[in-house]
């Protein structure tokens, strides 16, 4: 087998020297595995009559090993994931489960995040109003103790004009 970095080098040359017929023409995955094995039946019978030419020979092996891989891919696809009417009808059941569930954790997710911010929203409220009526509570009673001060103020100075009379 093709070392990792040798394969990633070589199959994208391997896929690019394919007949664009065979690439473009495929409207199934059997439909390409059977256009690929016929291209590699050709590639084989030419380089069988040209042995001579090393280029071609190492050009098959790769090929021949990027066939392989793409057969045993295409297998597999063909094989294990192959879509039956009832397995699609299955996953988009499953598709559509999903997505409303996902709806209805985003209407639930709307619902938290506007009741935090109503709630929020309140408890700032509550708390301005608190502020505010704690705030004219010393208010007023700056004004009173201002009032007793002007009251003690005035019998203060009745008091010291009375003394001053006096001497």
């Amino acid at each position: 087998m093709l070392g990792r970095c040798r394969f990633s080098v070589a199959v994208p040359r391997i896929w690019n020297s394919l007949p664009l017929g065979l690439k473009t023409n495929c409207d199934t995955l059997r439909g390409f595995k059977n256009g690929l094995e016929t291209y590699i039946y050709f590639a084989r019978t030419i380089t069988s009559q040209c042995q001579s030419a090393p280029q071609i020979t190492v050009i098959s092996l790769e090929l021949w090993r990027f066939i392989n891989y793409i057969t045993y891919l295409l297998t597999y696809l063909l094989t294990c994931r192959q879509s039956t009417s009832e397995s699609w009808a299955q996953f988009n059941h499953d598709n559509v489960t999903r997505a409303e569930h996902e709806r209805m954790a985003s209407i639930q997710m709307r619902t938290l995040s506007d009741n935090i911010l109503h709630d929020t929203a309140r408890d700032v409220r509550e708390q301005a109003d608190a502020s505010d009526n704690a705030f004219e509570r010393r208010v007023r009673e700056m004004e009173d103790c201002k009032a007793k001060l002007m009251e003690n103020l005035t019998k203060v100075s009745v008091c010291f004009f009375f003394f001053l009379r006096q001497y």
